[in-house]
């Protein structure tokens, strides 16, 4: 099925390499690359309130001397404090006491074009406070998450409001392209929101394949030459993961993977470096479909999903050579 495109490959050009700036000045900050893919808001929020990225990726998300941060960074005025499956009660508040006990401060902040507009912030008693009485008097249903919006955030006991930021810029260069990235983005018709989840990522394989995005980003991630849609697998470790959600009935299971690889010429799966990709593989969506249901369905798992690694599928002849 020939689908519609949203963004042209040569429109993707100027924010792929704005991107690609980015990852360098982050590289060069020692930011680790999988912290900046999945927190360049944080970096953002970071540089305006004159704070360090938390090392490592667990614990903290800044610090400043010290004292330690959790970050919410959101375009949307949507903070969600998500704690995986609701456990009862008793185990929730044991759970946020454990994941909370090191942080002094919880940041929330509203962005609009890469730019900070609104920051809120709670001491760590206060965030507690009101978190377990959302858990105490609120918290249905089978995940333990907290959402809450910017007008009841800052309705709260304690909260208190930002208004200027640090004479400290901390990230001064990469924040400016960050920032940059996203203006050239909304420019092309891209959605801010690919900044808070790493699809920006698509952006620089897309452009390194001469793919085009679609205007419907709720199907295939990417359009090829041929105006087919394609899905991208990009990783910076040793596993593609594809992931099909929970496992229904046999037959459903079968559907839903035909339907997905049906709608797409193949699967680019890469190994990425910052900017860089270091290996790209190509599986056929006919191959892709067969690797899927002869695998999963002789698995017996709850989720239905499916790892390949790169050594595998380099054994498998699925390497696709591209020029630099």
């Amino acid at each position: 099925m020939v689908l519609e495109i949203g963004v042209k490959n040569e429109d993707l050009l100027p924010v792929a390499k704005s991107i690609s700036r980015a990852y360098e000045l982050a590289k060069a900050e020692g930011i680790e690359d999988q912290a900046f893919s999945k927190s360049i808001n944080d970096i953002l929020l970071a540089n305006y309130l004159g704070h360090y990225l938390s090392p490592g990726g667990k614990g903290s998300d800044a610090y400043h001397e010290n004292s330690e941060y959790e970050y919410k960074c959101s375009v949307t005025a949507k903070f969600n404090f998500h704690m995986g499956a609701n456990k009862g009660v008793d185990e929730n508040l044991k759970k946020i006491d454990a994941k909370f006990q090191n942080i002094d401060e919880v940041y929330c902040a509203k962005l609009v074009d890469g730019e900070i507009s609104e920051v809120a912030v709670m001491e760590r008693d206060v965030f507690l406070f009101h978190f377990k009485n959302f858990v105490k008097n609120n918290l249905k249903g089978g995940q333990f998450i907290w959402t809450i919006t910017w007008e009841p955030l800052i309705a709260l006991s304690g909260v208190k409001i930002i208004r200027e930021a640090s004479k400290v810029d901390t990230y001064f260069e990469l924040a400016r392209e960050i920032r940059n990235s996203i203006i050239l983005a909304k420019r092309v018709g891209l959605d801010e929101r690919i900044f808070s989840k790493g699809e920006f990522n698509h952006v620089l394989l897309a452009a390194k394949l001469g793919h085009s995005l679609p205007k419907d980003r709720r199907g295939p991630d990417a359009i090829n030459n041929r105006g087919i849609g394609v899905e991208y697998k990009i990783t910076v470790g040793d596993n593609f993961n594809f992931h099909f959600g929970s496992r229904k009935s046999s037959g459903e299971n079968m559907s839903l993977i035909q339907k997905k690889c049906s709608g797409i010429a193949g699967a680019y799966c890469a190994v990425r470096t910052y900017s860089r990709f270091d290996e790209i593989f190509y599986i056929p969506s006919k191959k892709l479909e067969t690797m899927l249901l002869d695998s999963l369905m002789k698995s017996t798992g709850k989720q239905l999903i499916k790892n390949f690694k790169p050594s595998q599928l380099k054994k498998l002849d699925f390497t696709y050579n591209i020029a630099d």
